[in-house]
């Protein structure tokens, strides 16, 4: 059975998300260079799950991501070669 490998990116409510830190701070007129650090760690952009499974007889795999609201998530599916 082929391995397929998933990644899951997720933008929303702190997942990837400088605009809430920024008003968790008070939304400052001007930020110091050690609030920039700490945004700029906060959009890395990261996966938030990285994992293989291996699909059935049909090929399908089945997998559930948890959704919150105004979340947006890129779901990467990725074919390992040479894993039958």
């Amino acid at each position: 059975m082929p391995l397929t490998n998933w990644e899951v990116y997720r933008t929303g409510f702190h997942a990837n998300d400088a605009y809430t830190a920024y008003l968790e701070m008070g939304s400052p007129k001007d930020l110091t260079a050690a609030q920039i650090a700490h945004m700029s760690e906060l959009t890395r952009d990261l996966t938030e799950t990285d994992k293989a499974m291996r699909s059935g007889p049909t090929g399908a795999i089945e997998f559930t991501v948890p959704m919150n609201s105004n979340d947006f998530v890129l779901v990467r599916l990725k074919s390992v070669r040479g894993s039958h």
